[in-house]
């Protein structure tokens, strides 16, 4: 996809690029709003404790799982390329616009 900047200058970002960076912004977000848990937990001995909900942990969880999902989700690509080859793919207008509407807006 290639865009232009605020200084006119084109931006060459592929969609993939953009993904995997929109990707990485939106677990570093995840990890920097979890509360930190200390590695060594001194509860007992006065030591600071630091308590996750589990909500919190939960996030975590899904954005080191986010983290790892492939760039591709090629089991969706082979979905929509066998629909394309039947000629079963027929998306409306609206979906169209939809869809490019959701892309520029990131």
């Amino acid at each position: 996809m290639s865009s232009v900047n605020l200084t006119g200058k084109p931006n060459i970002v592929s969609d993939a690029e953009q993904a995997k960076l929109s990707r990485t912004a939106d677990t570093r977000r995840a990890r920097e709003n979890s509360p930190a848990v200390p590695a060594n937990n001194h509860g007992a001995s006065g030591g600071d404790v630091i308590s996750v909900s589990d909500e919190a942990a939960t996030i975590g969880r899904l954005a080191e799982r986010a983290a790892q999902l492939p760039e591709i989700r090629q089991e969706k690509v082979d979905r929509l390329r066998e629909q394309i080859r039947a000629g079963a793919y027929r998306p409306t207008a609206q979906e169209i616009a939809d869809a490019i509407i959701k892309s520029e807006q990131g």
